[in-house]
């Protein structure tokens, strides 16, 4: 027999999933409306073809990125993800061509730049202009 303003286990876990149902559907319509997301996958996109530029060129060279517009970037392997912060949901995401065998593990918060550099055959990314030798 229940009482009146009894609330069941139940109950609590429909509405806390409610909630968050609620909640990713508001952030990510808010997130569209600002077209972040489109940013985000264009500033991706932009590394991911200067990285794959720089694989094809004979020499050394470099190249700088100062239109970052304040997001986080995280390099791994072969993918770049571009993002606000580390619990952002929507994230910029692209593949680039990697040469040689190092594998990339780089994380930049909010670098007010980024410099791709070819290095001897190899692809470098930093916040600052690497020497070429």
């Amino acid at each position: 027999m229940n009482k009146r303003g009894d609330i069941s286990l139940w109950f609590l876990i429909e509405f806390i999933g409610a909630f968050l149902i609620a909640f990713l559907a508001i952030d990510f319509s808010v997130n569209l409306a600002h077209e972040s997301i489109y940013e985000k996958l264009n500033i991706a996109k932009e590394l991911a073809v200067q990285i794959n530029s720089l694989s094809g060129i004979a020499g050394n060279a470099y190249i700088i990125n100062t239109n970052l517009h304040g997001y986080s970037i995280y390099f791994s392997d072969n993918k770049i993800e571009v993002y606000d912060d580390n619990f952002d949901q929507i994230r910029g995401i692209y593949y680039f061509v990697k040469i040689g065998n190092d594998k990339l593990d780089l994380r930049f918060k909010k670098p007010s730049q980024l410099v791709i550099s070819k290095i001897n055959n190899e692809i470098k990314i930093s916040e600052e202009i690497q020497k070429l030798k």
